[in-house]
C-alpha cells in the first residue's frame, strides 16, 4: 500500500511539475509574441469605417478588443497612455445618454 501511495505522489509531482514548465512556457511565448499597445490601437482602428472612427469611445468598448502582455485583457491605464499617444482626449458625456460617462474622442491635428 505504502509503495503505491508513493508512486501517485511521485506522478502528481510530475503533472505538477509539467503544468508549470509548459505555464512558463506560454507566459514567455505571450510576452514575445506581445504587440505594443500603439500598434494594436492602430491596427483597430484601421479595421473601421470612417464613420466608426470618428465616433467617442468608453475604455469598455476598446478594451475587449485589445490584448495585454500577460492577461487577457490590457490594464486600462496603458491603454490611456496609448490613446494619447496617438491624439485622443477623454472627455465626459454630459448628456442624458452619456450619462456623464468618460469617452475618448480623436483630435484632428491640422498642420
Amino acid at each position: 500500500m505504502r509503495g503505491y501511495i508513493n508512486e501517485c505522489r511521485r506522478l502528481s509531482d510530475q503533472s505538477i511539475a509539467a503544468a508549470a514548465a509548459e505555464q512558463a512556457a506560454a507566459v514567455q511565448l505571450a510576452a514575445k509574441e506581445h504587440v505594443q499597445m500603439d500598434v494594436q490601437i492602430q491596427q483597430l482602428f484601421a479595421a473601421m469605417t470612417p464613420a466608426q472612427r470618428q465616433r467617442p469611445f468608453t475604455m469598455a468598448e476598446l478594451l475587449p478588443r485589445l490584448s495585454g502582455k500577460y492577461k487577457a485583457l490590457p490594464h486600462p491605464m496603458l491603454v490611456g497612455a496609448a490613446l494619447r499617444r496617438l491624439n485622443f482626449r477623454s472627455v465626459r458625456d454630459w448628456s442624458v445618454a452619456g450619462r456623464g460617462a468618460r469617452v475618448w474622442v480623436r483630435v484632428d491635428v491640422q498642420s
